[in-house]
């Protein structure tokens, strides 16, 4: 009867120590041995119980740690890189995360793969642990994907936590795709492409997510596009409707006192020398009337897009344009200014050029730069009409042009 309970106990002892093996309860012991990863052919990483590990064809070796909370910490020493994972049940049996590890016999979960102990039945080990096989969701996709190997490759959702930003002006906006808030597999295995070089307002903006080459075999993208709409930046102006062109009106109006005021005794009007009898051997005595005739907007066709870079020093898409009459008196020097003294007419093309509308409203332009707010000037001392067919008619074959009323 003694003989029979000492045997009964051993049995016990045997059985609850395979189970305490088997369901995971001793991690370190449990993770000692040759690893084959998911579809793989031969070992991919091998534990051994003085406590260092090989990785193969990926790390090479280091050595590593159970804590008592079952972390395992992970130390590759030739890349100076230490990594914890948490020991977990609870894991995605498609698309595990690669901060957690668990270890059941001859299964384990390990840095977002799934391994199974050299020499034993991954089809069957798998099978079991994982429950799992291709299979339609709701919408039909279908998300067993395999890789060429047979092993289920990873899904990557390429758009998680992927941020656009938009720089420039309407409609030469560009964009710029920022990952940094997406989860490191992604910054390291995704190549985004927009499908332009540049949007306007309003624009839809295609983002195309590709997997780097050397990920094609292990990971598969959730979703390969993703499209985001282009809004609320600043954009070359095509119409003055509902725009307050105050600011620009003022500038105008300062600009143009500021050039006639030149003219008072002076050789200049609007940079133009005044030329009597042949020769400069008269002045300006002064502007007597300035008055606006015509307004035109001049912007650039949209089928000429493509034939300007924006980036150019001398680049044009819009003008706005205020066609002067400016009346003025002359004469000639001191000595016989009371003998030879005239009035003239001259006419002049104020142009405000590359006008930018801003989403709050503000209005700015340049000929370099739309900081300037400065103003060009063609003249003519012919008509109107050679003013209009000279600086703006023209260009008509580049250039939309309206005559407008502000």
């Amino acid at each position: 009867m003694k003989k029979i309970r000492i045997l009964s106990l051993i049995l016990c002892l045997a059985i609850m120590l395979g189970c305490f093996t088997a369901c995971g309860s001793s991690p370190k012991k449990g993770i000692v041995g040759d690893w084959v990863v998911q579809g793989g052919k031969g070992a991919s990483i091998k534990f051994d119980k003085d406590g260092s590990f090989f990785w193969y064809e990926e790390h090479g070796g280091g050595v590593y740690t159970i804590a008592s909370d079952k972390t395992l910490v992970i130390e590759v020493p030739d890349e100076r890189t230490t990594d914890e994972l948490t020991w977990s049940k609870d894991f995605d049996p498609e698309n595990p995360d690669s901060d957690i590890w668990y270890v059941d016999g001859d299964f384990m979960v390990f840095w977002g793969g799934f391994y199974t102990r050299a020499g034993k039945d991954q089809e069957k080990i798998l099978k079991k642990h994982l429950k799992t096989d291709s299979k339609k969701d709701d919408k039909g996709d279908d998300n067993g994907t395999y890789n060429a190997g047979g092993a289920a490759a990873k899904v990557l959702d390429a758009f998680d936590g992927v941020n656009l930003t938009v720089t420039g002006i309407s409609p030469f906006c560009k964009v710029s795709i920022d990952t940094s808030s997406c989860p490191s597999e992604v910054q390291q295995c995704v190549e985004y492409e927009a499908d332009k070089d540049y949007y306007s307002n309003g624009d839809s903006v295609v983002i195309t997510a590709r997997l780097s080459s050397w990920a094609e075999s292990d990971y598969k993208i959730k979703s390969a596009t993703k499209t985001f709409t282009v809004s609320d930046m600043p954009e070359y102006i095509t119409s003055t409707e509902g725009i307050n062109l105050d600011s620009l009106i003022k500038e105008r109006d300062d600009y143009v006192k500021a050039k006639t005021s030149e003219a008072s005794n002076g050789s200049y009007l609007f940079d133009l020398v005044y030329y009597k009898c042949g020769h400069n051997c008269s002045q300006y005595d002064k502007v007597n009337s300035t008055s606006v005739s015509d307004v035109y907007l001049v912007s650039l066709k949209q089928n000429k897009l493509n034939t300007i870079s924006h980036d150019d020093y001398n680049f044009v898409y819009n003008e706005l344009c205020f066609l002067y009459k400016v009346s003025f008196t002359w004469g000639m020097s001191e000595v016989f200014k009371d003998y030879y003294t005239g009035k003239g007419t001259m006419y002049v093309n104020v142009r405000a050029i590359n006008v930018v509308k801003y989403p709050d409203g503000t209005v700015k332009w340049g000929s370099k730069s739309i900081d300037d707010l400065d103003f060009q000037t063609v003249v003519s001392t012919k008509s109107i009409e050679d003013l209009t067919a000279t600086s703006i008619t023209s260009i008509s074959a580049d250039y939309d042009i309206k005559k407008i009323t502000l």
